[in-house]
């Protein structure tokens, strides 16, 4: 008998966490990155980064790859900004 969450007696891995990023505007700026740069050296589209500062959410793995690029932790991400 196949458990809860499986297909077919195959475990399937855990949905990503989704979460939001309030200061990814501010972080993107203070480091002078254009939407684009930041999304082609995060490896990411254009619309993702755009779609996150429009305050919608996002993987934790996507998070994790922006804030890596804009050299902060993923939680400077998750919170408010700082102020300026």
């Amino acid at each position: 008998m196949a458990a809860a969450g499986t297909l077919s007696g195959e475990v399937m891995a855990p949905r990503a966490t989704s979460v939001t990023t309030p200061a990814l505007h501010y972080w993107r700026t203070k480091r002078a990155l254009l939407q684009r740069e930041l999304a082609e050296r995060a490896g990411v589209d254009l619309t993702t980064v755009q779609r996150l500062e429009r305050g919608l959410a996002s993987r934790l793995h996507t998070v994790r790859k922006l804030a890596e690029i804009l050299g902060v932790d993923p939680a400077d991400l998750m919170g408010q900004p700082p102020d300026a």
